[in-house]
């Protein structure tokens, strides 16, 4: 019940149909939000690691110094978030289908080792309520499929997919510790995915 583990969320969003019709559907929606927490992230152990989200799991920090600039948004933070999938049925039972999604980019936090007498301790070195934020990430799938009809009511479906059409390469994660490999990418988003493949119904 400690209150450093307070969260406060707002959000509006909005949702969007059309049903299938005339061969399509569309389904839409656009969210935004702001998610503080007093207590947000716990500095790293290791200095290469990302900061450790509680997400309201993890005790109270015993060290006045995890507090240190600590309230601020949550890493599952996303200030925007826009989503939309839609389809259409070509002839010759054709279908084609795709989805879009772009959220704004998680914060973080420029973090400083200090060495105490207690050992080495790290400390956020700026408020986290003005944390930067990561590139928004945006990513298009795609999926097209052609039913061939057999005897027996049999039927095979051919499909291609293809994972994060435009090849962004945005990153995901860095390095926040303050000095010489500060923003050091340490994940990036999965390349241009290809698949091919099959299914059968009887």
């Amino acid at each position: 019940n400690s209150a450093q583990l307070d969260q406060d969320f707002r959000g509006f969003e909005l949702v969007a149909q059309k049903r299938l019709s005339d061969n399509w559907q569309l389904l839409g929606s656009y969210a935004v939000s702001r998610a503080i927490q007093e207590q947000a992230v716990l500095p790293p152990v290791d200095p290469t690691q990302p900061p450790v989200d509680p997400f309201g799991s993890s005790p109270v920090p015993v060290d006045p110094n995890d507090a240190v600039n600590a309230r601020g948004p949550t890493l599952f933070d996303r200030t925007h978030v826009f989503k939309a999938s839609a389809s259409y049925l070509f002839p010759l039972d054709v279908l084609v289908s795709g989805n879009v999604r772009s959220q704004s980019g998680p914060v973080f936090t420029r973090m400083l080792p200090v060495n105490l007498n207690q050992g080495p301790v790290f400390v956020f070195a700026e408020p986290r309520e003005a944390s930067e934020r990561y590139d928004a990430l945006t990513t298009v799938d795609l999926r097209a499929s052609k039913i061939l009809r057999l005897p027996n009511g049999r039927r095979v479906e051919v499909l291609v997919d293809v994972y994060n059409l435009f090849n962004a390469n945005t990153v995901l994660d860095a390095n926040t510790i303050a000095g010489p490999e500060f923003r050091t990418p340490l994940a990036v988003l999965s390349p241009r995915v290809v698949r091919f493949g099959a299914r059968v119904r009887f």
